[in-house]
């Protein structure tokens, strides 16, 4: 009998944890969970396009101070953001990397891959028909008509926008030294509109992985300037 009820007693602990741990499960999905997740991942994607693209300028620098830009300096921005990378993801593989072909695709060609509401949500966030960025993120976040890695990559775009309208209006100065060009002659803003793009597009060919999406986001950003 004894060993019946204790038979008993781990069963119904067992059924406990059972539906104890789905719970949590459940509770781990709900929508608003994975906003708040798209949120998160967007914002630390532009925290690191930023950090990425003044660990390029440094590098850029470097090597102009010591006389060893022998080449046109937009060959370099790859491997000193994967190098970055590196530092960040040691155990990466090379398909966690940024490649050439990652640019293969044109501005002109990303516009038009996107669905009606894709264009809605950045129309708004490229004319400021909105009180803040910060609620057009949760805004996107929260729309189920779109699919998830479309809602990651709109809300990067906006994050990546507004992370790179910031660093731009801080660094442009030390950007214009490094090319030797007057201040007026760099167009900024183009800059930043095509940061923002290559952050859209550097979520989708990342695998999800920020450290090369935002990396991705930040050698378009790079480029563009150095053009």
């Amino acid at each position: 009998m004894k060993r019946i009820l204790a038979l008993t007693s781990v069963f119904v602990i067992m059924i406990g944890t059972f539906f104890s741990s789905c719970t949590n499960e459940n509770e781990t999905v709900t929508p608003q969970n994975k906003s708040n997740e798209l949120v998160d991942y967007g914002m630390e994607f532009a925290s690191i396009h930023n950090d990425c693209l003044a660990y390029i300028h440094q590098g850029l620098s470097s090597a102009k101070t010591r006389g060893n830009v022998t080449t046109d300096m937009k060959e370099m921005v790859i491997p000193i953001a994967n190098t970055y990378i590196s530092q960040h993801c040691p155990t990466r593989t090379t398909s966690e990397s940024i490649t050439q072909d990652m640019f293969s695709t044109t501005i002109e060609e990303i516009q038009a891959s996107l669905s009606p509401k894709e264009k809605e949500y950045i129309e708004k966030a490229l004319s400021n028909q909105t009180e803040s960025f910060e609620n057009l993120i949760k805004e996107v976040a929260s729309d189920l008509d779109l699919p998830e890695l479309n809602r990651q990559a709109v809300i990067c775009f906006i994050t990546t926008y507004q992370a790179s309208s910031q660093y731009w209006a801080e660094h442009y100065s030390e950007w214009a030294e490094l090319l030797n060009k007057p201040q007026t002659r760099v167009s900024f803003g183009s800059v930043v509109f095509a940061d923002a793009w290559w952050g859209y597009q550097g979520l989708m060919s990342s695998g999800l992985n920020p450290w090369v999406g935002g990396g991705a986001a930040a050698v378009g950003s790079a480029c563009a300037c150095l053009h």
